[in-house]
């Protein structure tokens, strides 16, 4: 026979049992709620995680849009509308219609203008020389430093006159060498699309997801901000290695880093990242840099300019910089790996903290 002491415990486990199944239901019924789209676009993959009461498949309007994208942008795609730009000797007549090209090469002209030019989208001549562009990976195994100041007059935003007459676009370029490369801005410009595809839409959460670069809206299954981890960078390091982990309010997140896409050449290692004042790979302290922002598009852009100019430059530029904060990975003297958060950011994850 029970007591009423075991008969009440009995009864308080029967309603916590109850309590916990009808948790685990609902959290299952909430995860079961949000939907992934995913593929492959620009040599990596995009997968978007969002909420839709409709339960609609976006799957094919997600996939046109990044070959529309690509169509435009794309320096390895020959009949891509950048490709014939660069093919181009002269004037180069564009089609308003060409709404891709055209974005892109307005905030590469905004981000090179915040950055002094340290992110510049004419670099295509010194990124092919280097062996990191269109024209195929492959290290130079001898540097030629008069070759590449002879480039270096082709790079600039200088060196292309933009005049737009009723429906079409006229681009002249100062020498037929002229290239234009929005590999600094491209991936963060397709996800801002992705994410005003799905605000169109009315999806109120999401996670568009880029190679490595976010937008996130709301919540996520668990009614948590959405989190994003920043990798290690280091060469040798797992890529799935995280270094630190950030919640996004309603904001993107692009980041940088020279420690995996190099060159070695007798024994100096070459980054992608390249100085368009120098013409050189970029050789500082910063491993990784990492911009939260409302336009991944700029922040894609900052994040590059970032890695060009180094440490004390990057941050001194994002202190001041309007909307955009940065997070810094960097070597120290002793070579330990040293970070840094802009005072605006570190502010906002003590609140976020402290609130949790």
């Amino acid at each position: 026979m029970y007591s009423i002491t075991s008969k009440c415990s009995f009864s308080f486990y029967l309603l916590f049992l109850l309590v916990l199944s009808f948790s685990c239901a609902k959290e299952k019924e909430s995860v079961a709620s949000y939907q992934v789209v995913e593929g492959k676009t620009m040599g990596t993959y995009y997968k978007v995680t969002y909420k839709d009461s409709l339960k609609r498949d976006f799957f094919k309007e997600m996939d046109s849009i990044l070959i529309a994208i690509n169509d435009d942008v794309s320096t390895y795609i020959p009949s891509s509308t950048i490709s014939r730009f660069n093919q181009s000797k002269g004037t180069f007549s564009v089609s308003v219609s060409a709404t891709h090209f055209i974005e892109n090469f307005k905030y590469a002209q905004l981000v090179a203008n915040l950055s002094s030019q340290m992110f510049d989208p004419t670099v295509g001549p010194l990124i092919n020389y280097w062996g990191f562009g269109y024209t195929g990976r492959k290290p130079v195994t001898k540097i030629d430093s008069v070759k590449v100041d002879s480039l270096l007059k082709f790079v600039g935003l200088k060196n292309i006159e933009w005049v737009e007459i009723n429906d079409s676009i006229f681009l002249t370029k100062k020498f037929p060498e002229v290239e234009l490369d929005f590999g600094g801005i491209a991936q963060g410009y397709a996800i801002d699309v992705l994410a005003a595809f799905l605000d169109e839409k009315g999806v109120e959460n999401y996670l568009v997801d880029l190679g490595g670069e976010f937008s996130a809206k709301n919540k996520n299954a668990k009614g948590s901000f959405w989190q994003v981890g920043i990798n290690i960078p280091k060469e040798d390091a797992d890529v799935n290695a995280i270094q630190t982990v950030f919640s996004l309010v309603n904001e993107t997140i692009s980041t940088s880093g020279n420690y995996r896409n190099f060159h070695e050449v007798k024994g100096v290692k070459y980054s992608h990242t390249l100085n368009p004042y120098t013409g050189f790979p970029e050789k500082n302290t910063l491993l990784s840099a990492s911009i939260f922002g409302p336009k991944c598009t700029v922040a894609d852009g900052l994040a590059t300019a970032c890695m060009a100019m180094g440490f004390d430059k990057a941050q001194l530029l994002l202190e001041y910089l309007p909307d955009y904060d940065g997070y810094f990975i960097y070597s120290k003297p002793d070579g330990q790996i040293g970070t840094h958060y802009t005072s605006e950011l570190k502010a906002r994850i003590d609140k976020l903290n402290t609130v949790k």
